[in-house]
């Protein structure tokens, strides 16, 4: 049976061949080929040289658009400390009592007991404000509660015994501070 002869594919003339060294050969030194191959190779140095341009200028653009932002990032960070600092404003360590004090809020830090105090004093009236209704009255089942707890009888044993526990601590706590106070 008949075989076809295999073809190649010259990729810089974009044309078929006989698939043999002599045309091969022969294709290769002709004046197009040559031509063609000079403009491949001049049309890939230019891609190079405007890659390396292109990576230059990126390269560039990059830099300068990393110091616009940390030059920007600084003065954000500044700009938010001066804002921290005036809306809390500084503490200011006095030696003699070891206490830091802040002058905007008129606070005392105790670096001893790690407590806080002062602030802006009350305001002062001529009539104070009236105290809840809580807090001026008993609750409405407190009688109720009395009621339950002096019928010792009717409790469980448990609460019994708690109570009982209660008062014993209750009398210890008073005879120290009778003891404490030289009153016994």
């Amino acid at each position: 049976f008949w075989v076809s002869q295999a073809n190649h594919w010259c990729e810089y003339c974009k044309v078929w061949l006989k698939d043999t060294a002599q045309s091969r050969a022969v294709h290769e030194k002709g004046i197009k080929h040559q031509e063609n191959v000079a403009k491949r190779l001049s049309a890939m140095r230019r891609k190079a040289v405007d890659e390396k341009a292109a990576a230059v200028q990126t390269a560039k653009t990059m830099k300068a658009i990393e110091e616009e932002a940390a030059a920007q990032f600084a003065r954000d960070r500044a700009e938010a400390a001066a804002h921290r600092a005036a809306s809390l404003g500084e503490w200011v360590l006095n030696h003699e009592t070891g206490q830091h004090y802040n002058a905007q809020h008129r606070w005392y830090y105790d670096s001893g007991s790690k407590m806080y105090y002062g602030g802006d004093p009350p305001d002062w009236t001529a009539s104070p404000a009236t105290l809840p209704h809580a807090a001026r009255f008993e609750r409405k089942h407190a009688d109720k509660l009395k009621a339950k707890k002096a019928i010792g009888k009717d409790l469980p044993k448990q609460e019994q015994e708690a109570l009982a526990r209660r008062e014993a601590a209750r009398a210890r706590v008073q005879q120290r501070t009778m003891s404490a106070f030289g009153l016994q």
